[in-house]
């Protein structure tokens, strides 16, 4: 892995998306500390990182997705 300047911000999206390794995160933080100015941006795109909330459940999914089902079996045999 060679993390520089022109290439820093694929290692940063990788890195907040937990695919590194650890030894590659490691050098993404060393990357960072040898370069303190990316270190906001690296902080900013951690901070923008969505998280799923598990606890919202739509109970009625089966039924939206045969709603769907039928609204495009409509829409195609309309041109038989």
């Amino acid at each position: 892995m060679n993390i520089d300047r022109h290439n820093y911000e694929e290692y940063f999206l990788l890195y907040i998306d937990n695919e590194l390794s650890v030894d590659q995160k490691k050098q993404v933080e060393l990357f960072v500390q040898e370069n303190p100015d990316l270190e906001e941006e690296l902080v900013m795109l951690k901070q923008s990182r969505l998280i799923p909330d598990d606890s919202i459940v739509f109970d009625r999914k089966h039924s939206a997705d045969e709603r769907r089902r039928w609204t495009a079996f409509k829409f195609f045999h309309q041109f038989e």
